[in-house]
């Protein structure tokens, strides 16, 4: 399977130990060059040592982020290896006490290295993602983020600021490729917390499981960069015409005679080759990534139980395994198989269901074949219903399985070829399957709707302003496509239509809008 974390270099604050270094082996192990960052260089050096002994890549860098100068010299050093591709913004420290006792020293170092290092250490390494319209800034919060407590003033007054500082990196960044995420992890088991004979720290969040959270969001990256292409599409034709009419080069090649036409017929053609290389990449690279980001999440959110498969959501407790081929819900499955084995790994029943459906109560299955197995015979018998205890919560249910707009066209022709055998309904997949197969049309759609976007605004009008309308206008109508897809599994309407519709109104408009153009 392709990997999207291959030679991409990440760097890791707070590396020396605890979540830091558990990302960092992380990423390393799944092909990542991998620069560590903390102020001991023993501990840096003990890190890179695991690493290199894994075959993986890794350069240590002694800094101490609450120093202006000790960050700069950082990036000077980290971009040797070449632009930085991810920053995780893991490092952190706080000093318990209340704020009438506190020492303000304590305050500031805490906001300097809480706070400042993250927002200084984005600030210098974002012009290089942004060139390449790719990149990831995960900045490592905490709950004390969203909820203070007593002694803990400095160190949750900083982690508040993280999150508003990630939502207004978000929002300043979404549109150059770039992933902007934090994480909010609790009691987390690491040298920070220190020993207490009250607390137990077998229960806690280990460092493992925030690496974990820090991988699946990367792997997400591509599929997110996928769907966001038709936006991307619109923004960049938009801007390429835009600086073309700023120095009136549009107005010199309608005056040398050049037809509207003609000055489209380039732009169309990239667009092709650029749709032909995104699809590509969407089949190949994204759709796999993110099933096994997905994959990954399933195991999370189940302790390592759960996964999702292309023969459905299998989930195990104990001795018993479970697999469902279809689910149509959250409550509401269909197809379902339950085995259980014995300690000696002998398989002691195996339950088939037609549909399950969920209630207060737990699971109710229908049409249900079970079989025991003993050492002489197999006993079956046929139940109109029976209550199953085996079958996963609706909620974990729900959050790990994979959603279909995002599998391959390979995944989901596989899918709908096996629910038609079996009689099933397949809408959702079919619906899944024309908004997949439209996409590279809607793509080229957005950008024949900037040649009038631009071409019909007052020569007054500038650059950014023309950017704002091209973005408002992408934005709207990924949301319209999305909504008409929903619309169309509630209501009924055919899938072809519910895909095809929102490209062919807006290729409709735009064509309108084109010939209109003076």
């Amino acid at each position: 399977m392709t990997n999207n974390l291959d030679k991409k270099v990440a760097l890791v604050t707070g590396a020396g130990r605890g979540i830091g270094a558990a990302v960092a082996q992380r990423l390393a192990a799944s092909g990542c060059r991998v620069i560590l960052t903390a102020r001991s260089s023993d501990q840096l050096d003990r890190v890179r040592e695991q690493i290199e002994v894994r075959g993986g890549e890794a350069l240590s860098i002694v800094a101490d982020l609450t120093g202006d100068e000790d960050v700069e010299h950082l990036v000077q050093q980290a971009q040797t290896w070449g632009p930085v591709d991810f920053l995780i913004n893991n490092a952190g420290w706080g000093k318990r006490a209340s704020v009438v006792r506190a020492d303000v020293a304590d305050w500031d170092q805490t906001f300097r290295l809480n706070l400042r290092a993250p927002m200084l250490l984005a600030k210098l390494l974002l012009p290089a993602m942004i060139e390449k319209v790719a990149g990831a800034v995960i900045n490592i919060g905490s709950v004390s983020g969203k909820s203070g407590e007593a002694n803990g003033a400095a160190y949750s007054a900083s982690k508040f600021g993280l999150i508003g500082f990630t939502q207004s990196l978000y929002e300043e960044v979404r549109e150059n490729g770039i992933k902007v995420a934090v994480i909010l992890p609790g009691f987390v088991d690491t040298p920070l917390i220190p020993p207490n004979k009250q607390l137990d720290r077998s229960k806690m969040i280990q460092a493992d499981d925030v690496a974990q959270a820090v991988h699946v969001l990367l792997l997400e990256l591509p599929s997110r960069a996928y769907d966001l292409f038709p936006v991307a599409a619109l923004l960049g034709t938009a801007t390429a015409l835009g600086i073309l009419t700023g120095r009136n080069e549009i107005v010199a090649l309608s005056s040398a005679g050049v037809s509207r036409a003609r000055l489209v017929r380039p732009i169309m053609e990239a667009g092709m080759v650029a749709v032909a290389v995104m699809v590509l990449l969407g089949e190949l690279v994204a759709a796999p990534l993110l099933q096994r980001a997905e994959t990954r999440r399933s195991i999370a959110l189940s302790g390592g139980l759960a996964l999702q498969t292309a023969n459905g959501f299998w989930a195990s407790s104990g001795t018993r395994f479970v697999n469902v081929r279809n689910p149509v819900a959250e409550n509401d499955l269909r197809d379902i198989s339950i085995y259980e084995i014995d300690h000696r790994h002998r398989m002691r029943s195996f339950v088939h269901a037609g549909r399950a459906s969920h209630a207060s109560g737990g699971w109710l299955l229908e049409d249900v074949v079970e079989s025991r197995f003993t050492q002489e015979r197999v006993v079956t018998k046929h139940l109109a219903m029976r209550a199953s205890s085996a079958l996963p919560s609706s909620e974990q249910l729900w959050l790990s399985l994979f959603p279909r707009e995002d599998l391959s066209f390979a995944d989901l022709r596989r899918q709908l070829t096996s629910l038609r055998a079996r009689g099933e309904n397949a809408l959702r997949y079919e619906s899944a399957f024309w908004f997949r197969l439209v996409m590279p049309f809607s793509t080229l759609v957005m950008m024949f709707v900037a040649v009038p976007l631009v071409l019909a605004a007052p020569r007054t009008t500038s650059l950014g302003q023309r950017i704002v309308v091209a973005a408002l206008g992408g934005i709207g109508f990924d949301l319209l496509a999305r909504t008409f897809m929903q619309l169309g599994l509630v209501y009924g309407w055919g899938p072809v239509a519910s895909a095809v519709l929102p490209a062919a109104v807006a290729l409709g408009l735009a064509s309108w809008a084109f010939r209109s153009v003076p």
